[in-house]
């Protein structure tokens, strides 16, 4: 089957891959150059005091009075007091800052302290791509928004890498891997000095690999192809594609067990058995990650914008397994209230700022572009069903469930949750395409197909939804940029 597969996957540099790569770097390039310095993503200044620390050769941060510490030049002090100067005006961006950021110089002999101990949640390769970047600036003792710069350009070097290549050897659901790509919230993290573009990027990764080895196990009919001969290249995908996620940022690696899934269903072709096995180990690296996060005093204090919160792991532990059913009810009713919350955050929260596009865009864009990843990979989605679609939507529901006990346990100090949703948007924005592919509704396929038949070819249609967005995505883009330049306010 994957050799019919191969040969409807389309040439070098197609539609797919052409779609991410303009995208990506007209609005990435934007992102790294204009977003307010040490706003984009979340806690930028945070992982760029840990990426500047790196690229100046220490790898891990340091205990001080129970505090885990990256020490870099005090001039960065002095740089982010200015930008949080502008934070309530004239502008976010404005040329009497940038002047006089470009005018500070970075000298090491002269450090202060920063917290860095939030970013042990990650590891160190992580911050690599960022520090890599900064290295040759801060030698050159450039100034610190130059540095700033040079470690978001190399994220996005590295997430437009790694999300080409994962275009590259999917065989099928490709236009779905394109378009969550380029969420206009995935692009800006991406774009900033973060782990998180490297954790969408490994997801993406992860997802390709998936349907190579769904391809080789699965035949067109849905029955599994009998083989004893061992894909060896498939089963290294799976491998390196999932340490890469389980080094990223946890819990994402949960995603590989689909490989587990695949391999029971599938257990008469080798190569889903060896792709299992591979998935599990890379399951237990990332394991061993978190009990290391844990280990290392995480957090220690955590604040919300409205209340400070006290970390209590071990008090949110027992209140999570005292009563588990409650927990969920806790999860479902904070997911739903906060639903159009976040589909709004998606397009408006491009960095740490709230831009003011008309309320109904976000949903438009969001509808535009499940349409999209519908109507051009369509055959796959018909393709894909039984025990392995349905293990792809309640492995999605878990991961999210997942991510709520995360939030809950290290950044809740309350019996009923009240903070471990503040993030939701920004931690399941990476599972967009993984949604799509789990929760489309079968039921939608037919009447698609029947809406289009004998009306409007399917080409047309589907350009159509594309173009509404990629109107949507760069309404949203010059809304943040607006907001960015014209106006300074939370």
């Amino acid at each position: 089957m994957i050799d019919a597969m191969r040969q409807r996957v389309p040439s070098w540099f197609d539609g797919p891959l052409r779609l991410v790569a303009v995208v990506g770097i007209v609005v990435g390039l934007l992102f790294v150059f204009v977003t307010p310095p040490w706003s984009g993503g979340a806690d930028e200044a945070t992982h760029f005091a840990r990426s500047l620390s790196m690229a100046d050769g220490r790898l891990m941060p340091h205990k001080i009075d129970g505090k885990l510490i990256s020490q870099i030049p005090e001039s960065y002090r002095a740089d982010e007091d200015l930008v949080i100067a502008n934070f309530f005006g004239p502008a976010l961006i404005n040329g009497t800052m940038m002047r006089s950021l470009l005018r500070s110089t970075p000298k090491w002999e002269n450090t202060f302290d920063y917290d860095t101990g939030a970013t042990t949640a990650a590891s160190p390769v992580a911050y690599l791509p960022s520090a890599i970047g900064m290295w040759v600036p801060n030698l050159l003792e450039a100034p610190g928004v130059v540095v700033l710069w040079f470690g978001r350009l190399a994220n996005l070097f590295l997430y437009l890498l790694v999300i080409g290549f994962a275009l590259r050897i999917a065989v099928a659901f490709r236009w779905t891997i394109a378009l969550g790509a380029i969420i206009p919230m995935n692009l800006a993290l991406a774009s900033a000095v973060s782990p998180d573009g490297l954790t969408i990027a490994s997801i993406a990764l992860v997802v390709s690999v998936f349907t190579r080895v769904w391809a080789e196990a699965v035949n067109g009919d849905g029955e599994v192809v009998r083989s004893r001969d061992v894909n060896r290249a498939t089963v290294v995908m799976v491998l390196g594609s999932g340490l890469l996620l389980a080094v990223s940022k946890p819990p994402y690696f949960l995603v590989l067990s689909l490989f587990g899934v695949l391999a029971v269903v599938a257990r008469r072709n080798r190569t889903a058995l060896a792709a299992g096995c591979a998935a599990l180990a890379a399951i237990a690296v990332g394991g061993l990650s978190v009990v290391v996060a844990a280990s290392s005093n995480y957090g220690g204090v955590a604040e919300s914008i409205s209340d400070p919160i006290t970390v209590q792991p071990d008090v949110q532990k027992q209140r999570l397994f005292h009563d588990p059913i409650g927990f969920l009810r806790h999860c479902a009713r904070d997911w739903f209230s906060r639903l159009n919350e976040t589909v709004q955050i998606w397009s408006r929260r491009l960095g740490i700022w709230t831009s003011d596009p008309p309320r109904f865009l976000p949903w438009l864009l969001i509808a535009s572009f499940v349409v999209a990843a519908v109507l051009y990979d369509l055959e796959w989605f018909r393709r894909f069903g039984g025990w392995l679609r349905w293990s792809v939507a309640a492995g999605v529901v878990t991961l999210i469930v997942s991510i709520y006990a995360s939030a809950f346990i290290w950044f809740d100090d309350t019996t009923w949750g009240k903070h471990m949703g503040d993030q939701i948007a920004r931690y399941t924005v990476p599972l967009f395409a993984l949604a799509l592919i789990g929760w489309v509704p079968r039921w939608t396929f037919s009447p698609i197909e029947n809406v289009f038949a004998g009306r409007i070819s399917r080409t047309v249609a589907s350009r159509t939804a594309l173009a509404v967005a990629l109107i949507s995505l760069t309404t949203a883009v010059v809304a943040a940029v607006i907001n960015w330049v014209s106006t300074g306010r939370m």
